[in-house]
């Protein structure tokens, strides 16, 4: 009876391990993109965020955003530029819908930066701008461009937690010397 209950309770401890290693951390690089700009231009960039809070919305106001890049080129009426973290005012993403800038729940949606030495600024979605679509301004041109689509979010792919393995393997090698040190 004894070793029955010792030989449910390893593999139980074993099947919880396989189980934590094997949950995705809830954070990674999303890349997104946004065309149809009245000018013909074009945003690609990503950012890195972890959900802290657990609410399925990565929100900047939360902290949750940890790197950014934003590209803008290709426009006839707006030049060429990047904004980087340090540009980023707020960013707010439903995870898993696929878009910035229709999510209502929460925080509402979108993305807003700003390079003050270079003077051009980015809002899109219904938290900025208050429609869908987006929006640049290159201010010391007095120029702008603008769409109606929104943008469009690739979520990272999940990757089990790096340490959660190690951690995982000292505790089935810790379960094993146990077991044979009872059977000896």
């Amino acid at each position: 009876m004894r070793r029955q209950t010792s030989k449910l309770l390893c593999t139980l401890a074993a099947l919880v391990i396989s189980i934590s290693v094997a949950l995705p951390v809830n954070a990674g690089v999303y890349t997104f993109t946004q065309d149809g700009y009245s000018g013909g231009g074009a945003i690609t960039g990503w950012f890195e965020a972890i959900d802290i809070s657990g609410d399925s919305q990565i929100s900047s106001f939360d902290s949750e955003v940890t790197d950014f890049s934003l590209s803008f080129f290709g426009d006839f009426f707006v030049d060429d530029f990047t904004h980087t973290f340090v540009d980023l005012e707020d960013l707010v993403y439903d995870i898993g819908s696929g878009f910035i800038g229709d999510g209502t729940g929460g925080d509402i949606e979108g993305v807003a930066s700003s390079d003050l030495t270079m003077d051009f600024d980015y809002l899109s979605g219904l938290g900025q701008l208050g429609v869908y679509g987006g929006m640049v301004w290159d201010n010391s041109a007095e120029q702008f461009s603008f769409t109606n689509n929104m943008i469009v979010v690739t979520d990272p792919v999940a990757v089990p937690v790096p340490g959660a393995i190690w951690l995982s393997c000292s505790g089935l090698v810790g379960f094993w010397r146990l077991r044979r040190r009872k059977m000896v």
